[in-house]
């Protein structure tokens, strides 16, 4: 089964790779994590969990939902969140 669906595997690693690295950080500095990044672990652990779930047209749909959301600041998977705005007047 996972043999057989092992391209939803790539981007799944790299994302979970990616949070570890966010909540290492939290866990040995000063930063602070956010809801957004709260966000962003949960609904990672919930596509990871359907994909165990065999549930594998789901988790890449969510997988391509959790990368949008991400895209456009509406969760976090880095420990830094920046933002930069441009004003036309």
């Amino acid at each position: 089964m996972i043999r057989k669906n092992k391209h939803i595997l790539i981007p799944l690693t790299i994302i979970g790779a990616i949070l570890i690295y966010c909540w290492i950080v939290f866990l040995t500095t000063d930063f602070a994590a956010t809801w957004k990044q709260y966000l962003g672990l949960t609904f990672f652990l919930v596509i990871v969990g359907s994909f165990f779930k065999k549930f594998i047209a789901t988790s890449i749909v969510a997988t391509g939902i959790f990368l949008f959301l991400g895209t456009f600041n509406l969760l976090a998977i880095t420990p830094s969140i920046e933002v930069v705005g441009i004003r036309f007047s």
